[in-house]
C-alpha cells in the first residue's frame, strides 16, 4: 500500500497523476455502487456550492494565492499579482451524466461530468510587465460550458485533495472584454475575428489550461464534505 504525504501531494505534476492512473491507484470505477454514492456525492457539493450567489476563485488559505501566472501562449506567460476574481453563476451548475465516488487506499475518487449556463466572470489584478504593473480588468461571460473533473480527497477528512483531470467536453458563446493592456485587447479582437469553430476551439483549450492551472493550485488547500455511508442497502448494492 502507497502513501503519499501533503508536500509530495502537493508537488503532483500533470504527468505525476497519469503515472497513478496508470497504475490504477487513484481510478474511479464504473459500477452501480460508485455511480450511486457519486452522484449522491456530487450533488451535495453542488448543493454547498449552490448556496454563494458570488464566489472568489483565490482561496486565502493558499500562501500563492498572492500571485497568479496568466498564459497568454507557450512562450508568454504574464504574472498577476494580488489577483481579484469574482465568478457568478455556479447556481446553474448540475450533473450532466452518472458521476462516481469510490474510496481506494483511504482516498475518495471522484468523477463528474458536469455542465453550467450563463456563467459569469470578472478579474482585477495588476499585471508584471517589462517592470510596469499596469491594472488588468477582464469582463466574460459564457452561454454554457460541459466539462469532466476527476480528483481524490482524503476519505477521512475530505483535506488533502489532488486534481488528477480536468477537460472541457463543449462550450457555448463566449463574450470576453479586457482593459488595461493592450496585447490582451489585441489577442480578444484577433480571437473574435476568427470563424465561430475556430474561435470555440482557441476558447476552449485556452480556458481548459487555465482552469486546470486554478484548480492544480487551489484544491489542495480546499476541504470537501466526506458523505460515504456503510448501511445496509449500499452494501446490498455494493454485492450485486
Amino acid at each position: 500500500m502507497t502513501f503519499f504525504s501533503l508536500p509530495q501531494l502537493l508537488e503532483l505534476s500533470e504527468f505525476d497523476c497519469n503515472d497513478f492512473k496508470c497504475c490504477k491507484i487513484y481510478n474511479y470505477e464504473k459500477t452501480r455502487y460508485a455511480q450511486l454514492k457519486g452522484s449522491e456525492y456530487v450533488q451535495h457539493v453542488l448543493n454547498k456550492i449552490a448556496e454563494k450567489p458570488r464566489y472568489s476563485l483565490f482561496n486565502l488559505n493558499n500562501p500563492y494565492c498572492g500571485k497568479y501566472k496568466l498564459v497568454v501562449s507557450k512562450k508568454k506567460v504574464i504574472e498577476v499579482e494580488n489577483p481579484k476574481a469574482v465568478l457568478e453563476g455556479l447556481q446553474n451548475l448540475r450533473r450532466a451524466s452518472p458521476c462516481y465516488a469510490t474510496e481506494k487506499f483511504n482516498r475518495l475518487v471522484i468523477y463528474a461530468d458536469l455542465e453550467a449556463s450563463d456563467l459569469k466572470l470578472k478579474y482585477d489584478g495588476q499585471a508584471k510587465i517589462f517592470g510596469f504593473y499596469p491594472i488588468v480588468s477582464m469582463y466574460s461571460s459564457l452561454s454554457c460550458i460541459n466539462f469532466i473533473i476527476e480528483m481524490s480527497t482524503d476519505a477521512e477528512s475530505g483535506k488533502y485533495s489532488v486534481l488528477h483531470n480536468f477537460k472541457i467536453k463543449s462550450i457555448g458563446e463566449v463574450r470576453i472584454t479586457i482593459d488595461g493592456i493592450r496585447l490582451f485587447n489585441w489577442m480578444v479582437n484577433a480571437v473574435n475575428r476568427l470563424t465561430t469553430t475556430f474561435r470555440k476551439e482557441f476558447v476552449r483549450n485556452w480556458l481548459e489550461k487555465q482552469v486546470k492551472i486554478y484548480l492544480t493550485d487551489e484544491i489542495p488547500f480546499t476541504e470537501f464534505p466526506i458523505l460515504l455511508s456503510d448501511d445496509e442497502e449500499d452494501e446490498e448494492m455494493l454485492n450485486q
